[in-house]
């Protein structure tokens, strides 16, 4: 799913080299690293198609292709969700509405007995479609968000910092909702807290 070898990434004067990086299929792996130390880079790498730094690489390959030779259409088969991704969700339109949006976006269809397990899976009752984003709490905004990239079945979900800004309880919530998805999809978390990480993931990397 992804195989990185020899990577480097250049901006300007500073180059940031990255250890041998591979993740299988149904794999969950994470990336533990301080800050400053090219986390969002390489992320920016693997989902930017506009990225701005310099790739050099003996291998660099995302779901089977070279990884330059991708553009937008990558998220036809990956989601991913930046730091404080809840944010995303649009304050004005219901939920039921976004999900919506984003299968029609993807040319899925609304499977109803789909979805509904999938909410089930991650503990969020279905009424909740109805609401909007600022009724619900802060844990209930991150599993939605988690759902609305889920939906259009992606082969790949990346995470950065999913444990950022979390409040004990919803970094519970967080774990369990990671547990509940891992073994469905390929995972690939990245952290500053490898405690975290190793609730979640089948091993760590570190950068």
């Amino acid at each position: 799913m992804i195989d990185l070898k020899e990577l480097t990434i250049s901006y300007g004067q500073k180059t940031i080299a990255y250890p041998e990086i591979q993740v299988s299929p149904g794999e969950a792996v994470g990336l533990f690293g301080q800050s400053g130390c090219g986390k969002t880079s390489l992320l920016n790498a693997l989902c930017e198609p506009d990225f701005s730094g310099k790739l050099h690489y003996r291998q660099a390959r995302l779901m089977g292709r070279d990884l330059q030779d991708w553009g937008w259409e990558r998220f036809a088969h990956m989601s991913y969700l930046p730091q404080f991704a809840q944010s995303s969700l649009n304050p004005k339109m219901p939920l039921r509405a976004q999900m919506r949006l984003v299968l029609s976006s993807n040319q899925r269809p609304w499977e109803e007995d789909r979805l509904r397990r999938l909410l089930e899976q991650l503990k969020l009752d279905w009424t909740l479609l109805d609401r909007y984003p600022g009724t619900l709490s802060g844990g209930q905004r991150q599993r939605m968000v988690l759902v609305l990239n889920l939906i259009k079945g992606p082969k790949l979900l990346i995470l950065d910092e999913p444990s950022s800004a979390l409040d004990l309880m919803t970094l519970q919530e967080m774990v369990e909702c990671l547990l509940q998805i891992k073994g469905h999809t390929t995972l690939l978390l990245v952290a500053h807290q490898r405690a975290f990480l190793e609730k979640v993931v089948d091993r760590v990397i570190q950068l």
